[in-house]
């Protein structure tokens, strides 16, 4: 047992000193030898052991699921996926932020890792069983502005990305790696672009797919600025109002379209699935769960800070003791009532 003490623990050893010394004069002498006497002096008993706070810490079992399975994401957060021709004019990385959540959710216990890219590709978050981190980074995802993320260099990134996993499963041999590469396609800055991807790129990964996100009419490309959210403590994107859209050299506003031919291609070369976010994405899950083999494992750990709190225990025992003393009263009122009657 340890113990806490709300208030100084010198104060509460007074206290029951003086109840110890109080109760043992109340049982030598006959005068103050009644049951009154020894109910309000276990009350204040309890209370005082009630402010020492006993702890009693136990060993807490606990069984914790993992998967082999490990998902790697691929994304395009730069500004013209903020255009909003997805279905009821969403953003595209809205639309891309809510397939990412609905893929991590239907696998079990999965690990995860995110790519992207703004001037350099970087690991969003490196792969991690934690789910939780993962949802809130695919929830709070928004397009970025600067100079750099206004033109994709998707070859660049999937390249890069690629050369991160292949590290990984070769020294993870047991990882079912599944991939999905998720992006508008297009490449603002450097026109069409060469497909300077190979096969070989991805050597152990067990099913990929592509994403991809807008419309052949395409759009403008809003101008998106980060700011901390007060309520949630995480960085969020909004539109910046005054100047709502980017526009080109001669000051027109800058329109986006997918380029399905990039994307189509692109998977053809992996012998990835290519589906549009628009048409749905759930076949293409099944087919991903369907065609690797996962492993769920058990794990046991133990928990050694759990801790049973007792200090109710004794608040209430004081409780019942003064309901005790409260009904002796009441009842002693009544019946000198009844005799004055």
């Amino acid at each position: 047992m340890i113990l806490k003490p709300i208030i100084p623990v010198y104060i509460i050893i007074v206290m029951l000193a003086l109840i110890i010394i109080t109760t043992i004069i109340c049982g030598a002498n006959k005068k103050y030898r009644n049951s009154s006497n020894f109910i309000r002096l276990g009350i204040l008993a309890l209370l005082s052991v009630a402010l020492l706070r006993p702890i009693v810490p136990f060993e807490a079992k606990v069984s914790t699921t993992k998967s082999n399975t490990v998902l790697y994401f691929i994304l395009d957060n730069t500004s013209s996926m903020g255009v909003e021709d997805e279905v009821d004019n969403k953003s595209r990385v809205k639309a891309l932020s809510e397939d990412m959540q609905k893929i991590i959710n239907k696998f079990e216990a999965p690990s995860v890792g995110i790519f992207t890219q703004d001037v350099l590709t970087y690991r969003m978050m490196p792969v991690s069983s934690d789910i939780r981190t993962a949802l809130e980074i695919a929830k709070n995802l928004g397009p970025k502005n600067t100079s750099s993320s206004e033109g994709t260099d998707l070859n660049k990134l999937i390249k890069e990305a690629a050369n991160y996993i292949n590290s990984y499963t070769s020294s993870n041999k047991n990882a079912k790696v599944v991939v999905f590469i998720m992006s508008d396609g297009e490449n603002a800055l450097n026109g069409e672009q060469g497909y300077e991807l190979s096969k070989g790129d991805f050597n152990s990964v067990t099913y990929g797919a592509v994403i991809g996100y807008g419309s052949a009419k395409g759009g403008e490309i809003p101008i998106y600025g980060a700011y901390v959210d007060a309520d949630e403590g995480i960085m969020m994107y909004r539109k910046v109002v005054n100047n709502p859209y980017i526009t080109d050299e001669n000051n027109k506003n800058v329109i986006s379209k997918i380029d399905e031919k990039f994307l189509t291609n692109t998977a053809n070369i992996y012998g990835f699935k290519y589906v549009k976010s628009s048409n749905g994405i759930d076949q293409m899950i099944n087919e991903a769960k369907d065609t690797h083999s996962s492993t769920i494992e058990f794990d046991d750990t133990y928990d050694l800070s759990r801790a049973f709190e007792t200090y109710w225990i004794f608040t209430m025992l004081a409780g019942v003791l003064i309901l005790i003393e409260f009904y002796r009263g009441f009842n002693g009122l009544l019946s000198e009532r009844e005799v004055k009657k």
